[in-house]
């Protein structure tokens, strides 16, 4: 299972349905991560309730379908620590240090002599900045600890920065990621989960994960990446717009050539012949979904369908 991790961090929540829509026009699954179980969404209940009635009102249908979940490290090292002891894996102890090592937001910000001496406007970005910085520690630190234990491909999503310096692959992703737009709040979730069953979504989906594979083998530079997804993408949509104009243009010919043979027929009982202009269109329409199959750029076509599928 590919799987994307969000920070629960204060960047995020403000554009969390969003975001999370475009995660889900690629990943199978997004988990939002934080250290501990007390996260930013606890704070936004109490310091901002109807926002945070919002929130989980937009995303019930998601977690009612599993599509998001919420991942909380502290519990996992907790599981691991009791149930394995000190006879866990050993390459696990430096995934270990670095959870140690993720500082925890600055309480004291906030007590009487600090807001005496500065602004509070001032330690309020102070205090977020650091719970931000924080919580994408903990989505990088859950993501190396939970490809370790399971078979999913997990990549975090740093707010305003996808790059995550892992691989290759990661580089691709982010720009193919850059390329797939945020659907607004017109796009419902019900249409995001339709999306994502279709058929033809899937089909074009598995052969751009093919292609991204195949790309990440090449030392490319994120420019040279985006480049030749635009190229790709103007080809693949130049072909198809082409042949579309094709076979509007051919389906009107055989309507307007039959449509008088058709009400002849009809008068005349010859329905060999209705179904024989029946038959005419249906290869029109296969014509064309022969073209889409050799169009250029056709591995990149799920981006130019997810973009039509967000307008």
């Amino acid at each position: 299972m590919h799987v994307g991790l969000r920070p629960s961090s204060f960047q995020f929540t403000y554009s969390v349905t969003d975001l999370l829509k475009r995660d889900l026009l690629y990943f199978e699954q997004v988990h939002i991560c934080s250290l501990s179980e007390y996260n930013v969404f606890d704070e936004m209940e109490t310091t901002d309730s109807e926002y945070f009635d919002k929130i989980q009102n937009d995303l019930r249908l998601a977690y009612d379908h599993h599509l998001v979940h919420t991942f909380n490290l502290s519990d996992i090292l907790n599981f691991i620590m009791k149930e394995f002891g000190n006879d866990f894996d050993p390459s696990l102890q430096p995934i270990f240090q670095k959870i140690l090592e993720i500082r925890k937001p600055k309480v004291e910000l906030f007590n009487k002599k600090t807001t005496s001496r500065r602004n509070m406007e001032e330690i309020i970005n102070e205090y977020t900045n650091f719970v931000d910085d924080s919580e994408n520690d903990v989505t990088r630190v859950s993501s190396i600890l939970l490809n370790k234990l399971t078979n999913d491909q997990l990549v975090p999503l740093i707010q305003n920065d996808f790059s995550i310096g892992v691989s290759q692959n990661s580089k691709v992703l982010e720009v193919v990621l850059s390329k797939i737009p945020i659907p607004d709040a017109n796009v419902s979730w019900q249409q995001i989960i339709d999306y994502r069953a279709d058929p033809d979504s899937i089909k074009k989906f598995n052969a751009l994960r093919v292609w991204i594979q195949d790309i990440s083998t090449m030392d490319y530079s994120k420019n040279e990446i985006s480049d030749r997804i635009d190229y790709l993408l103007n080809d693949y949509e130049s072909h198809l717009n082409f042949h579309k104009l094709k076979h509007t243009h051919s389906t009107l010919r055989v309507w307007v050539t039959t449509v008088a043979e058709i009400a002849e027929s009809l008068v005349r009982l010859k329905f060999s012949k209705i179904a024989e202009t029946v038959f005419t269109l249906s290869e029109k329409n296969l014509e064309l979904y022969e073209a889409e199959l050799q169009a250029p750029g056709r591995e990149i076509a799920y981006i130019s369908k997810a973009r039509g599928f967000v307008k």
